[in-house]
């Protein structure tokens, strides 16, 4: 312990003080220092000499290898290649046949169209009394190929087979076909009971009046029930229909 502090009478030494430490301080409170500023990565880059600047590589490794004289092949070990003889060599691989040797043209073939029937109206004929937009001129005919293919068979009558023909209808309103719908079931009875098959002489009752339990699960059950709701909705416009005529008489 120091002897002055051993007496308490004794007065304390003064403090050394710094002075270039002080001078600091002081100059650094009246001028302060400018804030930092940034620098991108390119203003440095153009500030610095190019000399200075070393080149960068993404690939460093490749630039270190020194350059082979033999440099490998990619491929495997295989047979050898076929010594230029006077004989020809055969090759490793069979060359793939040629498009002509198959059968394939390079010109696509054109496409076959069918000829198409002559217009009743000749190119740019005014066609009167078929515009039914507002403000807009009539329509003006245009060329047979220039119409879609479609609307050449729009008013296409569709033939009924002979087996419709011969059946006819038991409730059409001539009386010709009602006789012949009548011919017809008569001989297709008449060929159950030589058959010995006697379901057809059985009267037929509606859907709609059977008595019969419908499935439960299954799909036959969802036809029997559509069957059902079609047969009932059947009836219902049909006694909409009677119920209207009687009103009109």
């Amino acid at each position: 312990m120091p002897a002055y502090l051993a007496h308490p009478g004794h007065r304390t030494q003064p403090k050394k003080i710094n002075l270039h430490l002080h001078s600091a301080r002081i100059q650094a409170t009246q001028f302060p220092s400018p804030p930092p500023t940034m620098i991108c990565s390119r203003c440095l880059r153009r500030s610095v000499p190019s000399r200075f600047i070393r080149p960068f590589s993404s690939t460093p490794l490749l630039s270190q290898i020194p350059p082979s004289s033999t440099p490998a092949s990619p491929r495997t070990k295989g047979p050898p290649t076929a010594i230029s003889t006077g004989a020809a060599q055969p090759f490793s691989t069979p060359l793939s046949p040629s498009p002509t040797a198959l059968g394939i043209t390079s010109h696509p073939a054109k496409k076959t169209t069918t000829p198409l029937p002559v217009s009743s109206a000749p190119e740019g004929t005014v066609l009167k009394g078929i515009n039914y937009i507002k403000g807009h001129n009539d329509p003006v005919a245009l060329k047979e190929e220039d119409y879609p293919e479609w609307l050449w068979h729009c008013l296409d009558v569709s033939k009924k087979t002979a087996e419709e023909d011969a059946a006819g209808d038991e409730f059409s309103k001539s009386k010709k076909v009602r006789q012949k719908a009548a011919k017809a079931k008569r001989r297709a009875e008449e060929r159950a009971i030589a058959s010995g098959d006697t379901s057809i002489l059985e009267p037929k009752i509606p859907i709609t009046q059977q008595t019969i339990d419908l499935a439960a699960e299954g799909p036959e059950a969802l036809q029997q029930r559509e069957e059902l709701r079609k047969a009932m909705r059947r009836e219902r416009r049909a006694a909409i229909k009677e119920k209207n005529y009687l009103k009109t008489m």
